[in-house]
């Protein structure tokens, strides 16, 4: 009688236990999802090479979407400038349902195009790796 009462018992919990798991598993769905939705753009996974415009105080960057997460569009790219070492990192960003562009004009206050000429310009991919954009200024 004993191992009845005990094997029913465990089989009243048996229920929660596997609601419980499924709550823990759409959870970790729902956030891997979310991760999913928005990341950075790496150089090497873009469709076609960037290239850089510059011309009075805006700098113009064209460049393809991802080869390596098609569903995914840039709809992003941040300037970040260092004058000290006269440079310019470059970060694109890209998400599910963004609108398709691959032109992103980038205004510079205070800088003449004579001085934007002088500066280097880098592509940082998420892992921070950087990528000299040198051959690819028009």
């Amino acid at each position: 009688m004993e191992s009845t009462s005990k094997s029913f018992i465990h089989n009243l919990s048996q229920p929660k236990l596997f609601m419980y798991k499924a709550i823990i598993i759409i959870v970790i769905l729902f956030f891997n999802s979310c991760s999913i939705g928005k990341k950075g753009v790496f150089f090497k996974e873009m469709s076609k090479r960037p290239s850089i415009e510059i011309n009075d105080n805006k700098i113009t960057l064209n460049t393809g979407n991802s080869i390596q997460n098609s569903s995914l569009l840039i709809y992003k790219i941040d300037l970040f400038l260092d004058t000290t070492r006269m440079a310019f990192e470059l970060r694109g960003f890209q998400a599910i349902g963004k609108d398709y562009k691959t032109r992103y004009e980038l205004k510079i206050n205070g800088i003449s195009k004579k001085q934007l000429d002088n500066y280097k310009y880098f592509w940082i991919d998420p892992d921070k790796n950087k990528t000299e954009i040198e051959d690819l200024i028009k």
